[in-house]
């Protein structure tokens, strides 16, 4: 339901950026294969006395999301030429349904789905972008929130770059689009208990959710 309700809106905001930005406008539709990097969990006993005599790490494990699909688009509006480059302003945008799994393997009874979406605003560079093939690559930062279970929800900053090629087929506002991108976030906050253990995710960016896949363009 997350997932329809971000295309949706993904959709609604697209279509009014071509109303007021006609003639300056790329307008992307993607879908593909999604896969994510695992994670460390590091587990430890729970302590009570202070920091310093607490015991080190108990062991240490990987949290692993299966491979999946993924919905996205993009909007990206032109700046400015330095033949035979094109720079744009782009906002890319992905959603990874509910139904992706996490495991561990320490603790086969632990499996739980993650929804993931990404918004970047990225400065997109494309070459030679009125020829039949048009090669780019596009980074940025922005906002990734993960919902777990689905009552858990973490909001992270991601960092996104990628690049892709778009092609003319011979239709004046439609290209076909191939893309990989990759976006890198700190870990979604997780409740992980292993017997006495609690397990806690490591901070900083390092969870690549890396996209490939393709789509249309509309041209305007």
């Amino acid at each position: 339901m997350l997932v329809r309700r971000f295309a949706v809106l993904v959709f609604l905001l697209l279509i009014t950026s071509a109303c007021s930005l006609a003639q300056r406008l790329d307008i992307a539709f993607t879908g593909g294969l999604s896969k994510t990097s695992d994670s460390t969990v590091i587990f430890t006993v729970g302590c009570t006395v202070p920091p310093a005599s607490c015991p080190p790490p108990a062991f240490r494990d990987h949290l692993k999301t299966d491979n999946h699909y993924y919905v996205g688009g993009s909007v990206s509006v032109h700046l400015l030429d330095v033949k035979p480059f094109s720079f744009r302003l782009e906002v890319p945008a992905a959603a990874v349904p509910p139904t992706q799994n996490l495991t561990l393997p320490s603790s086969p009874a632990f499996v739980s789905d993650i929804t993931s979406i990404f918004v970047t605003p990225s400065v997109m560079v494309k070459l030679a972008p009125d020829s039949f093939l048009s090669p780019w690559v596009s980074g940025g930062g922005g906002w990734a929130r993960y919902s777990v279970d689905p009552d858990i929800t973490t909001n992270k900053g991601a960092v996104q770059f990628g690049g892709g090629v778009d092609f003319k087929v011979g239709l004046k506002r439609l290209r076909l689009r191939g893309e990989v991108r990759d976006f890198l976030t700190g870990d979604p906050t997780l409740r992980l208990v292993s017997g006495p253990f609690t397990g806690t995710t490591q901070g900083g960016l390092h969870r690549h959710n890396v996209m490939a896949g393709g789509g249309v363009v509309l041209h305007f």
